[in-house]
Formats: structure tokens, C-alpha cells, sequence
């Protein structure tokens, strides 16, 4: 019996020596439905595929595996070879990644993307510090998700970037203040304002420009006109209404001024081109700036009763050419 036993036992031996010869323990590894192959050790496998989607680095917020592997243990012939790589780079190629950044907007267009909010407050921080006093900076900051690749750059390329184009916008606005300096030229400006230096009863075309009337009221006094409050012919036209009613731009153009005189009072003179100018006067308050470029029906001012005048009221100018025109001939007919 013992006889039988060793030899049993012997052969046994002999059997697994033979199949460990020829064969090699492995596991077959199935992912969505497909074979990918063998890999000697299931939990380095998993091990990878955990510290892969636990990598937060840079920009990563997060990564989604929606399958995990799948293992069959199978002896296999010595010659097969293992594949681990490619199973993990499978695995990989299958994942959805999801990027957490910062948006840096100017104008509410994004200019560039940074890794961290603390990045885009310095980059924001510095450039209000460099141009706020030049022009208004419109400067936001946004967190973004996606699953797509960011192209981030690095704090000094978006200071970079964006002076860039900030310093177009003050180039822009000094051009558009030196322009409306040679605009005014057309005009006599005296110690009580800018004023036209004649009027003509005559109706001159204003090569196409076409007008809409700036505020609803009533005309309390017509152009050339006399009286005790003026020391000559008016030059506009006065429309009364109640103090605060907003002002319309009775056309597109780019503001030249945006004061107060003594006998305008706080008024607003705007150009249209081609010699053509819009002057309203005796405002309470002023809305549009010099270099402000304004669009047809923009409201500029309120109605006021400031400089030389006895109630509430618009003092509407056309001039072309430094030389006042009647308003009603192209309004309130």
C-alpha cells in the first residue's frame, strides 16, 4: 500500500514538473467585452489602473473609468508572452478626463487659461494696477471644467497676452481724444464755452445724416429768435420738459465735449462728421464722456436748468461747419 502511495505520489510530481515545464500560470484579461490578453498579476494591474485615476496633477480634477478589467486564472504555454502594457494602455485610452482650470476674461472674452485661481488673481491684480487709470479694465476670472486638453500658459505669458491688448485700448482711446480735440477745431471756443460762430436761416443739407429728436416736450423758444436772456439771435431750440428726462444722441457719433460753462451750462457736443455737430445744453447731469464714441438713440444727459437759463429745458444745436442751423428744419416740424 505504501509502495502504491510513493509511486502515485512520484508520478503526481512528475505530472506537475511536466506542466509547469510547458505552462505558466496567468490571467486572462477581459475589458468591455474584449480580450485583451494576459497579464501574470491581477493586482498590479488594478494597483496601476487606482494611482492612474488618482492623479490629480496640473490640471486634472478628476479621472472616470466607466469598466474595470475583468480576470480568468488559466495556465497558459511558457511561450505565450504577457501583455500589461498594452492592457493598461487600454484601460487608459478608455478613460474621460475632466480638467478643472481658470478662465481669464477681458470684455467677457476669454484671453487665456491659468492652472490655479491664485495665478489668475495675480495676473487680473496686476493688470487693473498697470492700465486702471488709463481705461476701464474689464478684467473677470472664471472656473472652467472640461473634458477637453487645456492650453494653459504660465503667469508672465497672460500678463503678456493680455497688456497686449490692453495697450491697444489706450492707444485706441488716445487716438480717439486726439481726434476729437481736431474735431473741435471747426468751433470758436471762447471763456463761456464752445460756441457756433454764426447761424444761417437757410436749410443745408446734412449729406444724409439723418436725426432723431432727443427728448418729447414742448418748444418754448424757436431758432434766430430775440429776448432779454440772450445778447443775440438764439442759435438752437429750446424744448421744455421735466428736469431728469433722459437725452437722447440725435445721431451717432463720437463725444468732443462734456462740461460745464457758464452759458451752456453742463452741455454735450457731439460730432457726426463731415462738419456736423450736435450740441445739447442745460443739462442736470451729463452721462457720456469725451471720446465716447455714442449710437443713435444713446442717452447721454438728463434735461436740466444750468448756466444762463429760466426753467427746465433742451437747448438743441445743429451746426455744420461752425455755423448754427435750424433744428426744425430736420426736427419737430
Amino acid at each position: 500500500m505504501c509502495k502504491l502511495l510513493s509511486i502515485l505520489l512520484f508520478s503526481s510530481l512528475i505530472v506537475i514538473s511536466v506542466l509547469f515545464i510547458k505552462y505558466k500560470p496567468a490571467y486572462i484579461v477581459t475589458f468591455a467585452g474584449e480580450n485583451l490578453g494576459y497579464v501574470n498579476n491581477k493586482n498590479d494591474i488594478n494597483n496601476a489602473i487606482e494611482e492612474y485615476v488618482n492623479n490629480t496633477e496640473g490640471c486634472i480634477a478628476y479621472i472616470d473609468i466607466a469598466e474595470r478589467p475583468e480576470y480568468e486564472f488559466k495556465f497558459i504555454d511558457n511561450t505565450v508572452q504577457t501583455n500589461e502594457e498594452e492592457v493598461l494602455l487600454t484601460v487608459k485610452d478608455s478613460s474621460i478626463i475632466t480638467y478643472r482650470m481658470f478662465a481669464i476674461k477681458l470684455n467677457g472674452e476669454t484671453k487665456d487659461y491659468v492652472e490655479s485661481l491664485e495665478e489668475a488673481e495675480t495676473v487680473v491684480a496686476s493688470m487693473k494696477e498697470q492700465y486702471d487709470s488709463e481705461i476701464d479694465v474689464d478684467l473677470t476670472i472664471e472656473e472652467i471644467y472640461t473634458e477637453e486638453s487645456p492650453e494653459i500658459v504660465e503667469i508672465e505669458t497672460a500678463k503678456a497676452e493680455i497688456s497686449e491688448v490692453l495697450e491697444e485700448q489706450v492707444q485706441e482711446k488716445k487716438a480717439a481724444e486726439e481726434a476729437a480735440k481736431k474735431a473741435t477745431s471747426k468751433y470758436t471756443t471762447t471763456s463761456r464755452g464752445v460756441n457756433a460762430t454764426s447761424l444761417s436761416t437757410k436749410k443745408v443739407s446734412l449729406e444724409g445724416l439723418s436725426l432723431i429728436e432727443p427728448i418729447s416736450g414742448t418748444i418754448s423758444s424757436k431758432f434766430a429768435s430775440r429776448s432779454s436772456v440772450r445778447s443775440s439771435a438764439h442759435k438752437g431750440l429750446d424744448i421744455a420738459a421735466p428736469k431728469g428726462t433722459k437725452i437722447k444722441a440725435a445721431a451717432s457719433g463720437t463725444v468732443t465735449h462734456s462740461q460745464t460753462d457758464s452759458l451752456l451750462g453742463k452741455f454735450i457736443i457731439i460730432s457726426h462728421g463731415n462738419g456736423i455737430v450736435t450740441c445739447y445744453a442745460h443739462c442736470s447731469v451729463l452721462y457720456a464722456k469725451v471720446g465716447d464714441t455714442v449710437n443713435q438713440g444713446d442717452i447721454i444727459a438728463a434735461v436740466g436748468s444750468t448756466g444762463n437759463s429760466t426753467g427746465n429745458h433742451l437747448h438743441l444745436e445743429i451746426r455744420k461747419d461752425g455755423v448754427a442751423l435750424n433744428p426744425q428744419y430736420y426736427l419737430y416740424k
